[in-house]
């Protein structure tokens, strides 16, 4: 497994759900534990990386902050 460490900004709160609710959030103001969101991410540079359904092991991504993990996740849609 390959990793590297490229400073990002979260931009944008799409949606969130509850697990097992069923029902997603528009634009929400924060995400708390036990939620799954769809968030706009930037990137400080440029890398290779691919939504999850066209290669698995490109379209997944950690985000940590200070050490610890505070988000995994599939890439949706990659935006140009």
């Amino acid at each position: 497994m390959h990793s590297i460490d490229v400073p990002a900004v979260l931009n944008k709160l799409i949606s969130s759900e509850k697990r097992g609710d069923g029902k997603p959030r528009q634009n929400p103001r924060v995400l708390t534990g036990g939620v799954t969101a769809t968030v706009e991410i930037t990137l400080s540079e440029r890398l290779v990386i691919e939504e999850s359904n066209e290669c698995k092991a490109l379209g997944r991504f950690v985000l940590r902050r200070g050490g610890d993990t505070i988000a995994v996740g599939l890439i949706d849609k990659v935006l140009t």
